[in-house]
């Protein structure tokens, strides 16, 4: 699940942003500072597609969002579609 997880995060990612995420942006990219520099307003349109788009409620804090990873957030959104405890505390 986490690998296509990770391909709807970056694709969202992209058609948000008109730009393409880098190949060498992996799971240890930060989403905001010194990462993709993601803007809270796109954080948190990143948040609701991919609660709609995996039918969970990630129940983030947006001032954690920016310092999430891409592997940050495709663990947490596998984990909750998964059931698994403590999937819904940050990695």
């Amino acid at each position: 699940m986490q690998a296509a997880v990770r391909s709807y995060v970056r694709e969202s990612i992209e058609k948000m942003t008109g730009n393409r995420v880098p190949e060498e942006c992996d799971d240890d990219t930060p989403l905001g500072y010194g990462g993709l520099e993601l803007e809270s307003l796109y954080l948190m349109e990143l948040t609701v597609q991919v609660e709609r788009e995996y039918g969970v409620n990630l129940g983030l804090d947006l001032a954690e969002l920016p310092g999430y990873t891409i592997g940050d957030l495709v663990r947490r959104v596998s984990g909750v579609a998964e059931g698994r405890p403590g999937s819904e505390s940050r990695p």
